[in-house]
């Protein structure tokens, strides 16, 4: 409350600011009805799960195979992907000889690691990519072939139809405004009032604007005529 010629002079500030949601660290995601284990031929297949570097922009996904030994043994492991995944958007492989494209044998668009030599049976064949996308989990088919085969299944992995991470809430945290004490200002003729003191802080670094009424802001001062 200001006072001037005995009458009083009210004035307030107003924040208007620009919120600003963070994707931060990392993201966990929710497994949309999917299978993580499933046996298609002699081979079974688990989704091993999907790790989100939020900061990167990027999806790393597990995968683990076992094969019980019964011939034909695993020619190539064929995973389907959103048809505008390509290899530019592979960061990382491993075993470093997968490819994304289209599969013949399955008419699907994916990752394929081909000419899988000397698999063992009832060992635990790992396999992971990395694609710089932050896709949803969803149903996606695979296909692990052997000989003339054609072993043909549905499980957990990147969505087919690039979706993508549904992003968490981070909540914004007010600004904290400041100002003044109570002061009372005695003039003899009307003129310029200003007083100092005025601002606000934010630690979400996302302030847009600060408006007074009544006044002009200048600096930390606000002058009222």
């Amino acid at each position: 409350m200001r006072e001037i010629f005995g009458q009083s002079l009210k004035f307030a500030i107003v924040l208007t600011f620009v919120l600003i949601v963070p994707l931060l660290g990392s993201a966990s995601a929710i497994i949309n009805d999917c299978d993580t284990t499933k046996i298609t031929g002699h081979f079974t297949l688990i989704f091993e799960g999907v790790t989100y570097d939020t900061s990167a922009g990027t999806s790393k996904w597990d995968y683990s195979l076992t094969w019980d030994g019964q011939p034909p043994g695993l020619s190539y492991l064929f995973i389907e992907l959103c048809s505008l995944i390509t290899d530019q958007n592979l960061v990382a492989v491993e075993p470093g000889f997968g490819a994304i494209g289209k599969n013949g044998n399955t008419g699907l668009w994916g990752i394929k690691w081909d000419d899988i030599e000397n698999f063992p049976s009832e060992t635990l064949l790992t396999f992971s990519f990395t694609l710089d996308q932050l896709l949803a989990i969803d149903h996606t088919q695979f296909a692990p072939k052997a000989g003339v085969n054609k072993n043909f299944a549905t499980i957990c992995g990147p969505s087919v139809f690039c979706e993508g991470l549904e992003e968490p809430c981070i909540g914004n945290i007010p600004p904290s405004v400041f100002c003044p004490s109570d002061t009372s200002i005695f003039l003899c003729e009307l003129q310029e009032v200003c007083l100092s003191g005025f601002g606000a802080t934010d630690s979400d670094n996302n302030l847009g604007s600060i408006e007074i009424s009544g006044g002009v802001l200048s600096g930390d001062t606000v002058c009222f005529v």
